[in-house]
């Protein structure tokens, strides 16, 4: 089995919300977003990606979506490191499509869920330190 195989497939955040009502005068009903992410295996370490982020005028993701971002490209595998006492696999999102650019990221499964890593945590390799624990995204 290849490691793409893992994680392919479509990925869902829960409900973040960005402010409280009465948090930010630009927002007074608050506001928060939702994102998705298709992955699809290329090759034994590359796939394809597809990452949508719709932002609500609600602090629950209710009503009307006001935004939507997208980004798609390649992400391809680059080994392993230790985050968390896990092994975790070392990433690149290759952005062709909404932000251009390369960000290197970690990515470890557990069951259904699928964990990326803390942004800020960012370690001599130039990969996160740590994962994201309080923000799980669910296989759908």
């Amino acid at each position: 089995m290849d490691v793409t195989d893992r994680y392919e497939g479509s990925w869902l955040t829960a409900c973040q919300q960005d402010y409280d009502v009465g948090e930010n005068p630009a927002y007074p009903d608050g506001k928060s977003q939702l994102s998705g992410l298709v992955l699809r295996k290329l090759t034994a370490t590359t796939m394809s990606f597809s990452l949508t982020t719709n932002e609500y005028e609600t602090p629950d993701c209710s009503g009307t979506r006001v935004a939507a971002f997208f980004s798609r490209g390649d992400l391809v595998f680059d080994g392993v490191k230790t985050a968390n006492r896990r092994s975790v696999d070392r990433v690149e999102f290759r952005a062709t499509t909404g932000v251009d650019g390369t960000i290197r990221d970690i990515l470890w499964i557990d069951g259904n869920s699928l964990f990326r890593g803390l942004i800020g945590t960012e370690s001599a390799d130039g990969y996160p330190s740590q994962l994201n624990t309080s923000r799980p995204w669910s296989r759908i």
